[in-house]
């Protein structure tokens, strides 16, 4: 049978499964899903607009009826509405002929099938039935009835993937914007929940006060781009400007990128400090007194900040090395240690002794505002590594990858490629990528173990999901986290402030403890061949 007459024949009979079984057997092969539509648009557009609007709502009928497991249904449901509400005449709103008497006949019928759609969750369904009739829920419905209404709306917005549909419905409608479903409540919750673009849509059309409440619910979340794209998109005043440009510098100096930090002061005083006192609390004091000089401000001796900074030590890990165990490499010289170290620890290994060692690399972000976005991270783009952290539980080499050459550098760290040496880190498989570019001698690193791989030994951690980090795992296994303040401090600086060797080299030390802790409590994992389950090589990523 022709599609056309099969598809009209059940429009006009009212069967809606037949309909759909038709429109199935068109879009059999996926490629003819197009086509499909445009029969089911032609049907549809054929048909006298009575029978039409009456036959759209069965198709929605027949998809409460049977929720959401026949999506094919749902489908032509969607395409059905959406083809009537193309009907309308040539001249913008008007109806063309015999349109908006159906739809006026059907109202009553239009307004069942919007609540059952409601009600079951069909959100985009009843948004396209409401449309299409023009349906007006202030004058149609009462007001217990809308506030019941609004409660399922609000409760809907909390799924994000029921999120878009119940907006959707409240920006249509602005007679169910009540009790909690108010923009004012809901939008924040949006941002908590992740939905921010969502939240920065609705919040264009509404005033500025639930303006100011997203932008201070992105900010409190580090949604720091997202604050950004709203200020950009409702044209917030200097108010709100300001605001963000606090929130800036706030998230630069919780990762240690002091220079964006400055840039974004404005030659404002009081930002100024607001960056000085924060490279106090993170051990940066000589670098803080060179950049007030370079600023012509004085920096006071303020023994509360003193004392802030004591604490904040005593909060995190410390690095328990001799200064003298912390070696800065820049030379030919400098790397024909670490090479004869790297071989001494390789004989270890070889003789069966299970030798870890610590490896991180830190380079430069690659712009301003990378790691804004939900917290940070350690930088990343296109910038090369500037230095190499290696260590052992006695020492940490510090190499300066920017200076020492590719030949030379990838000659004195070839041992580092044994297998008898365990290379352990959080989140390796980056650095050791990154590494291989800067170093191809190194691509075929072997027995590299990420620390992820052993979080079932974590004690708290082990059941925890997400990305691991090297602080929380320290902080599992050692007692106390990292202080990870100078994660986006200028890597490519030199020389490197006290602060930054210390940072550097118990990021790398750290590694080789949290594996010693976790041998002392699983002592089957004390060999290589314990940890073989857990390591991988290099070329293989």
């Amino acid at each position: 049978m022709n599609p056309q007459t099969a598809l009209r024949g059940a429009m006009q009979r009212g069967e809606p499964i037949m309909f759909r079984i038709t429109i199935d057997r068109l879009r059999e092969d996926r490629r003819q899903t197009n086509h499909a539509k445009s029969q089911l648009a032609l049907a549809f557009c054929q048909a006298p607009p009575a029978q039409a609007h009456a036959f759209a709502l069965a198709l929605v009928a027949e998809c409460c009826a049977v929720g959401d497991c026949d999506e094919s249904m749902i489908m032509c449901a969607q395409w059905a509405l959406e083809t009537l509400g193309k009907r309308a005449g040539a001249d913008g709103d008007a109806d063309g002929e015999g349109v908006g008497e159906a739809r006026e006949s059907l109202r009553g019928e239009a307004l069942r099938s919007f609540l059952c759609c409601c009600a079951d969750g069909q959100l985009k369904l009843a948004l396209r039935v409401g449309t299409l009739f023009r349906l007006d829920l202030q004058a149609e419905m009462t007001a217990e009835e809308r506030g019941g209404m609004a409660r399922r709306l609000a409760e809907a917005c909390a799924a994000n993937a029921a999120a878009a549909g119940a907006v959707a419905l409240l920006r249509r409608w602005p007679c169910l914007q009540l009790g909690e479903a108010v923009p004012g409540v809901l939008l924040p919750r949006l941002v908590a929940q992740g939905l921010s673009s969502l939240a920065i849509s609705w919040a264009e059309e509404l005033d500025g006060d639930v303006q100011t409440l997203v932008l201070h619910a992105c900010i409190a979340r580090n949604h720091l781009r997202s604050a950004r794209a709203l200020v950009s998109a409702c044209r917030m005043g200097a108010a709100a400007q300001a605001t963000l440009e606090a929130a800036l510098v706030a998230r630069l100096l919780a990762c240690g990128a002091w220079g964006p930090a400055l840039q974004r002061t404005g030659g404002d005083a009081g930002l100024q400090r607001r960056v000085l006192d924060a490279m106090v609390l993170a051990g940066e004091a000589e670098l803080a007194r060179e950049t007030a000089a370079g600023l012509g401000l004085a920096l006071e001796d303020d023994a509360a900040l003193r004392a802030a900074a004591a604490e904040r030590a005593a909060r995190h890990l410390p690095l328990d090395l001799p200064a003298t165990a912390v070696r800065f490499v820049d030379d030919a010289a400098g790397l024909d240690r670490v090479r004869a170290w790297l071989e001494g620890l390789a004989v270890r290994g070889a003789r069966g002794e299970l030798v870890v060692v610590g490896v991180d690399a830190e380079w430069q972000p690659a712009d301003a505002d990378v790691g804004l976005e939900n917290g940070g991270g350690d930088g990343g783009g296109e910038h090369p590594i500037s230095i190499l952290q290696l260590a052992d539980a006695e020492r940490v080499w510090v190499l300066d990858m920017l200076r020492l050459g590719e030949r030379e550098a990838g000659t004195a760290l070839r041992a580092l490629c044994d297998p008898a040496l365990v290379k352990a880190g959080c989140g390796l498989a980056d650095d050791v990528a990154k590494l291989a570019w800067a170093c191809p001698a190194l691509r075929n690193m072997r027995s590299c173990l990420d620390l992820a791989r052993l979080r079932t030994f974590m004690g708290p951690l082990a059941n925890k999901r997400g990305m691991l980090g090297l602080s929380s795992a320290a902080e599992a296994m050692l007692g106390k986290p990292l202080d990870k303040g100078l994660r986006m401090s200028a890597w490519q600086r030199r020389p490197l402030t006290p602060a930054q060797l210390r940072y550097a080299a118990l990021d790398a030390l750290v590694s080789v403890q949290i594996v010693d802790a976790i041998v002392r409590q699983n002592p089957k994992l004390g060999s290589r061949r314990g940890l073989h389950a857990y390591v991988f090589d290099a070329a293989r990523v």
